[in-house]
């Protein structure tokens, strides 16, 4: 999961609060302006609380498609209460935010039947965007009534958001806009 899901995803088997403290950080630089920075802190405060946190950066050129770029940050904050053997709560809260400039395609000669030569991307400087975000929350009250007998109730609320202009090249003027045409009076910004 992730990169074919919509917004990300996260494994919140996994990150939820352990029972032992650690911190892990990771940092990766690469090709494309790669950067990326994660930390994983999981804190026990005594026999009954702990949190743990994770967050992330991440931005990056896409490979030879011009002026498309990814950026994306990330938080998970998940807190467990064990009142008594009986009865606890495990709280969790996950943000994710992306903003990029997508790629629309390769922009194609509908008389010719090849592509135009010199366009690595296709897209409008200044209008073109890709901006996803989500925020959840859940909270999850656990009790064991008897030996064999246990409720759970869970509570969840959330708000994602999609937003998006992606100029598609399958869908240009026959000819193409030739780089560096103004697009039109309606729609500021310039084929690239």
């Amino acid at each position: 999961a992730g990169r074919g899901t919509t917004g990300g995803a996260i494994n919140n088997v996994t990150k939820k609060a352990g029972e032992a403290d650690f911190t892990d950080v990771d940092f990766g630089l690469g090709s494309n302006a790669k950067k990326r920075v994660t930390v994983d802190n999981n804190t026990v405060f005594n026999d009954q609380l702990a949190l743990r946190t994770n967050l992330l950066y991440g931005a990056r050129d896409l490979p030879a498609r011009g002026l498309a770029s990814e950026e994306r940050q990330g938080a998970a904050l998940a807190g467990a209460w064990t009142a008594s053997e009986k009865f606890s709560l495990l709280a969790d809260y996950y943000y994710q935010a992306s903003d990029d400039v997508p790629d629309g395609g390769i922009a194609w000669d509908p008389t010719t039947g090849s592509p135009i030569h010199g366009r690595d991307y296709f897209g409008q400087i200044g209008r073109d965007f890709w901006k996803t975000s989500s925020n959840i929350g859940t909270l999850v009250a656990k009790w064991t009534l008897a030996d064999t007998l246990h409720w759970q109730t869970t509570l969840r609320d959330g708000k994602t958001t999609n937003r998006y202009v992606i100029s598609i090249a399958g869908l240009a003027a026959n000819p193409a806009p030739a780089a560096g045409v103004p697009v039109g009076v309606n729609t500021p910004g310039m084929f690239v």
